[in-house]
């Protein structure tokens, strides 16, 4: 090899290693796209853009919030899986997507973990247990007893197999012991509907889709499935204090990008997040909404996940409990 092309090749790879260090240094300098699984509309709509205007706020690039809603998730947690590890195309994942889903789809298309780079957990939320306010249940022992004296006679409301509404009264069941009936509905809305109007006894829900009617005195609320109480229902027992400590699940939503994204975008995205999360205005605004808000860092996002699909997988695959109605 000659003097002449030696420093040549050294040039060049000197002039790589800039562009490198130097694209590292400018992420973000073009809009990101965050690919959501939903549909447009309803609270969690709303909190994401919310961040998404704060972030776009900061001074970086454009946020852009894409609804791509479809097959349980898979539409956009395909488009992510196949996307670039750039930190361009992210995902708002969650609960249902990278651990449900797990269980219940057989052929899904794409693995939580090995497919993504979890960033972090934008926010998560606790479920209440409620009652009509006309209903004979004072208390969750109340709700408890009635199932034992009458297997099957006790009903709840769920806004589909598989969600949270389905599987924490699932949990119910196995910690007590008894035999409910799941009325699945196309959507909480529905339930809510019948829930209000006596024609179900019971659902698990999240604050935001239940508090107005308990504050109006049409609901009536027995228990929280959250590790503390709700802070605004102070005087509603945890399901641990009244011995169910393992009738426990909060629903999140998070961050991802594809897998191979590179440490330093991962964690330029997640402080990012952190502190636009942590700012006092969008702070306070999401927790009025019932949103707990705690970015924890990508490796304890990564671990959640896998624990939560472990956790869940116990039970999701039960041939005689959500498996058996996610079949039919």
């Amino acid at each position: 090899m000659t003097k002449t092309w030696r420093f040549l090749t050294a040039s060049a790879v000197a002039s790589v290693l800039s562009v490198t260090a130097l694209h590292a240094q400018s992420y973000p300098n073009q809009p990101i796209r965050l690919l959501v699984p939903f549909a447009p509309g309803g609270g969690m709509e709303t909190a994401v853009r919310s961040v998404a205007q704060k972030i776009n706020e900061s001074g970086w690039p454009q946020l852009i919030v894409d609804n791509r809603p479809g097959g349980a998730g898979n539409v956009a947690a395909i488009a992510t899986k196949q996307a670039a590890p750039d930190g361009y195309t992210l995902m708002l994942v969650a609960i249902s997507t990278h651990a449900i889903n797990v269980s219940l789809i057989p052929d899904l298309k794409y693995d939580p973990l090995k497919d993504f780079s979890p960033i972090t957990v934008l926010f998560s939320y606790p479920s209440i247990v409620a009652v009509p306010a006309g209903s004979p249940a004072r208390s969750l022992a109340d709700l408890v007893e009635m199932a034992r004296k009458k297997p099957g006679s006790v009903n709840y409301g769920s806004p589909g197999v598989g969600t949270l509404g389905h599987i924490l009264p699932v949990m119910l069941e196995r910690a007590t012991r008894t035999q409910m009936v799941h009325v699945p509905y196309r959507g909480g809305g529905p339930a809510m509907l019948d829930l209000l109007a006596g024609r179900i006894d019971f659902m698990i829900l999240n604050p935001s889709g239940i508090m107005p009617n308990v504050e109006s005195g049409q609901l009536r609320v027995l228990a929280v499935t959250s590790k503390a109480r709700f802070k605004d229902l102070p005087d509603i027992p945890t399901m641990a204090e009244v011995g169910y400590p393992e009738v426990f699940l909060d629903g999140w939503f998070g961050v991802a990008g594809p897998a191979g994204l590179p440490d330093h975008i991962v964690s330029t995205i997640y402080e990012k997040f952190a502190s636009v999360l942590n700012a006092p205005d969008l702070n306070q605004k999401l927790a009025s909404q019932g949103w707990v808000v705690d970015p924890i860092a990508p490796d304890q996002f990564r671990e959640l996940i896998a624990s939560e699909i472990v956790r869940l997988g116990k039970l999701l695959k039960d041939p005689g409990g959500v498996a058996k109605e996610g079949a039919n």
